[in-house]
This record gives structure tokens, C-alpha cells and sequence, in this order.
């Protein structure tokens, strides 16, 4: 960035996978994090609340 004085292009894909590896869902390299993180933080929850009742 220094150098170039631009920001980086990202060219790879974002995936969100679930603790069995399957591919829950996944985003262009375009997407803001802001259109991501509420998919991540509902699985979370998810993973937190069935840990819970494993208890």
C-alpha cells in the first residue's frame, strides 16, 4: 500500500463452514464484511446454544 498507494484487490472467495467442514455459505470477493458478519454471528450463536443443551 505503500508503495502503490493503493489498496490491495482481494481475489479470492469468503467461505463460512460449519464445525463439520460443509460449506454453510459463502460470499463474492466483493462483499463487505458488514453483509457477512451477521451470517457468522448467527452461526456462532447457533454453536453456542447447542453446546449449551449438550451440556
Amino acid at each position: 500500500v505503500d508503495s502503490s498507494k493503493k489498496e490491495p484487490r482481494w481475489n479470492f472467495w469468503k467461505y463460512l463452514v460449519n464445525p463439520e467442514g460443509q460449506v454453510v455459505k459463502f460470499w463474492r470477493p466483493e462483499e463487505p464484511i458488514d453483509v457477512i458478519r451477521p451470517d457468522i454471528a448467527a452461526l456462532v450463536r447457533q454453536l453456542i446454544i447447542k453446546k449449551k443443551e449438550d451440556l
